[in-house]
């Protein structure tokens, strides 16, 4: 609105009324008396820029009834204009009403006094100075407007140089209230292209026929259903507003569905990887449970042959653990068919590669480095089937070959080489068609890993 007002002050000549319209729909329910005033002066302002005086007038009226001039920040500048608008319009427009516009020049004057806006104050002097002009008020205009009065006396003289007194012929309409103006001229001493037909002789005196009644501004504010026109407007605009808001509304429903979707994908990706963590834990902590039971039935072994009754207890407890372990294999076989030397199976690379994959965490290069330079020192039959098999196997490829080979589950490799457990599927399926020449699943892969190279 700001903006609007200082665009106004610049004599910007407003296209559209539909900014204004908000203004008015807004500050009808927020703003303040000042506020309301603004907008319906620049509804009115909107309005007389093209040229609808009815419509700029209803307006600038609407405005100043809301004006509250009792308050102490009330803007007397915007006041000043809404009333000076209305006098230009009364002097311009509605077959000219001078007495109404020196009436709306005269407050206008005043509020811009009290603003002390000298812009505002000379526009208003301005403005009173025309209406006396066209109403012929001489003493007025002389009092109010010294410069203009002068000039026009200055024009009068120059034409009609034995007349002292100047008779506007825009001031006369006969249709309206008779009132008697006397001037000290005869009628029949006036120049015939003076003589209008609202000047008549009465007793040696011309007589000027006054251009209003008393009720003329509520006739001028009912020309038209201006308040059918305006509610049209604004009801219009309130369903543009209101389309705006629940596209607004539709837009931010939306954005928090978006949002809790990816929440709740967010959650679901957690939920699994904890699901594989858990798993991987659970598999880790049983190979090395199975690990201890081992040595510590070797260490039983050894230290006692009298202790069969533990003996046999350890080797249950060891059977279960492998039944356990078999259960987590894909292949099911248990360990004691895993072709793995008691050696490789407690090696450190691979209890830390396990350890790793139970919580979460990816292996790093070295650990990978390692485990290529562990296959080749440990199990040379597997690298050179793989050799064999396709010496152009890339290293993606051949840690999850080596893994297989080392008893990890599909759900270790996939957090040890950062990809999901789907990936490890796919990869494992296109390696059994790649090496062996056979369709099928991840079991079927396994179980080919297992057992190359035990023939060789």
């Amino acid at each position: 609105m700001e903006q609007m007002l200082t665009e106004d002050h610049e004599e910007v000549t407003f296209q559209s009324d539909s900014i204004p319209l908000r203004l008015i729909d807004y500050f009808t329910q927020y703003g303040t008396a000042n506020d309301q005033m603004r907008a319906y002066y620049l509804l009115g302002r909107s309005y007389d820029c093209r040229n609808n005086p009815i419509l700029a007038l209803r307006f600038y009226h609407e405005a100043i009834e809301k004006a509250d001039t009792t308050a102490t920040d009330i803007d007397y500048v915007t006041l000043s204009r809404a009333y000076a608008h209305m006098a230009k319009l009364f002097i311009g427009n509605f077959d000219k009403r001078p007495t109404l516009a020196i009436e709306d020049a005269r407050k206008a004057l005043h509020y811009a006094n009290m603003s002390e806006n000298k812009h505002m104050i000379n526009i208003s002097r301005s403005m009173l100075g025309k209406a006396f002009y066209i109403n012929g008020e001489w003493d007025n205009l002389k009092f109010n407007n010294p410069e203009l009065y002068h000039n026009l006396i200055q024009k009068w003289n120059t034409k009609t140089p034995n007349y002292k007194s100047f008779v506007p012929s825009s001031a006369a309409n006969s249709h309206l209230k008779l009132v008697n103006v006397s001037y000290d001229i005869p009628f029949d001493s006036i120049p015939e292209e003076y003589r209008q037909s609202g000047l008549g002789y009465m007793g040696g005196r011309v007589v000027l026929h006054a251009v209003e009644k008393p009720t003329d501004r509520d006739s001028i504010m009912g020309l038209s259903n201006i308040f059918s026109y305006v509610d049209m407007r604004l009801q219009s605009q309130a369903k543009i507003n209101r389309l705006n808001t629940w596209l607004i509304i539709a837009l931010a429903i939306l954005l928090l569905l978006l949002i809790t979707g990816y929440m709740f994908y967010r959650f679901r990706r957690q939920k699994a990887k904890e699901a594989i963590k858990a798993l991987n834990t659970q598999y880790s902590f049983d190979l090395a449970k199975y690990q201890a039971l081992q040595s510590e039935m070797k260490s039983m072994l050894l230290s006692s042959k009298d202790k069969d009754d533990l003996i046999r207890e350890k080797q249950q407890q060891l059977n279960d653990m492998q039944q356990q372990l078999k259960n987590l294999q894909e292949d099911h076989a248990i360990p004691s068919t895993w072709h793995l030397s008691e050696k490789l199976l407690a090696d450190e690379l691979l209890s830390n590669l396990h350890k790793k994959a139970s919580i979460g965490k990816k292996a790093d290069p070295n650990d990978l480095k390692d485990l290529i330079t562990l296959a080749h020192k440990e199990d040379p039959q597997l690298m050179s089937a793989l050799s064999s098999l396709d010496a152009s196997l890339d290293m993606d490829n051949l840690y999850i070959c080596i893994l297989t080979r080392f008893r990890f589950l599909p759900s270790e490799l996939a957090i040890l080489l950062d990809k999901t457990p789907q990936a490890i599927t796919n990869r494992k399926s296109r390696l059994l068609k790649r090496l062996f020449n056979t369709e099928g699943g991840t079991r079927l892969f396994d179980r080919h890993i297992h057992l190359l190279g035990q023939q060789v």
